[in-house]
């Protein structure tokens, strides 16, 4: 039976307001709340030998040390064991009451393996994280991170699963590529993208990830004001492709001089082969008529009918 005691007039000394032994809250730790309104709700607190362990609520904790004012009332939870009883509970209240932001989830299964080898599967179906230990050890390491990769992360400037990728490498550089890989106006997918490329250019070249970072073409793209940002993001993109595959760069190269002689309707969308590996070409064509299609039907026979796309199709890789 889990009770509940309000108790007022509560030093802020008392309160152990940094702990994670039962508190997931992140983001509070260097912004507490800047509302002058003061505590809007009792933090909701254990009792542990002679002091209060946070559950809920470090914010409101906060605000009160900042202000140098006593915490005007506090909830005062009772009936879990300590240990992993009260940290799954703490888990289980903090879901109910609003939820986990991706860091809070991590900071809160660090928690839990440091109780139990194993992480229950139903506290990893509420949480969202697959049943999978390396994707628990990834949400562990995020919670071991630096303060800043955990800020990018929890306000939506970096995806996890880029932090994820950064995670691969020495952990020297996971703040410098953070920092970098989030001025790189891509998304998620092609961000991973060139993190994972930058690895194994530094692998394969025998070069510092840094030396590859202060790139003078790199930062002239970044910089470049003659683009808008998503173009700018394609352009890095494609030019780190390049020093990964420069084979394939320069055949595509190739390519695309042949491909613009076959004067493909600009309407039909070419879908070409992942790095070419497998020569197999996908073509989309728009059409809203049984007889327009038959018209483009008509265009593909006779450009496939034609010198220069016999000869692209010849070319392979």
């Amino acid at each position: 039976m889990v009770t509940y005691s309000l108790e007022k007039d509560v030093p802020t000394e008392d309160v152990a307001v940094e702990s994670e032994e039962y508190c997931f809250d992140f983001g509070t730790h260097t912004r507490a709340t800047a509302k002058d309104t003061g505590p809007l709700f009792p933090p909701v607190l254990y009792r542990e030998q002679g002091h209060y362990e946070p559950v809920l609520g470090r914010s409101q904790v906060l605000w009160c040390r900042d202000k140098g004012v006593r915490i005007p009332a506090l909830l005062v939870l009772e009936g879990p064991s300590p240990g992993l009883d009260a940290v799954r509970f703490s888990v289980l209240l903090k879901q109910a009451l609003g939820g986990f932001s991706v860091v809070e989830k991590s900071i809160a299964l660090r928690r839990l393996k440091v109780l139990s080898p194993r992480i229950e599967d139903e506290i990893l179906d509420m949480l969202g994280v697959p049943r999978n230990e390396s994707m628990v050890q990834n949400m562990i390491t995020l919670a071991d991170a630096p303060i800043a990769i955990k800020q990018l992360v929890h306000e939506g400037v970096m995806h996890e699963n880029t932090a994820f990728e950064i995670f691969k490498m020495a952990r020297e550089l996971w703040q410098p590529v953070a920092r970098f890989i989030c001025t790189v106006p891509l998304g998620t997918k092609k961000r991973n993208e060139v993190v994972s490329m930058l690895r194994d250019i530094a692998r394969r070249d025998g070069r510092e990830i840094s030396d590859l970072l202060e790139n003078s073409q790199i930062r002239d793209i970044l910089r470049a004001r003659d683009i808008d940002p998503p173009q700018r993001g394609e352009r890095l993109y494609n030019y780190v492709r390049a020093l990964r595959y420069p084979s394939v760069h320069e055949f595509r190269q190739r390519f695309d001089t042949k491909l613009r002689e076959v004067h493909l309707d600009r309407q039909f969308h070419l879908i070409l082969p992942e790095n070419f590996e497998r020569w197999e070409f996908k073509l989309v064509v728009p059409f809203s008529s049984a007889e327009e299609f038959q018209k483009h039907v008509e265009e593909l026979r006779k450009t496939a009918e034609g010198g220069p796309f016999k000869d692209l199709m010849d070319m392979r890789y």
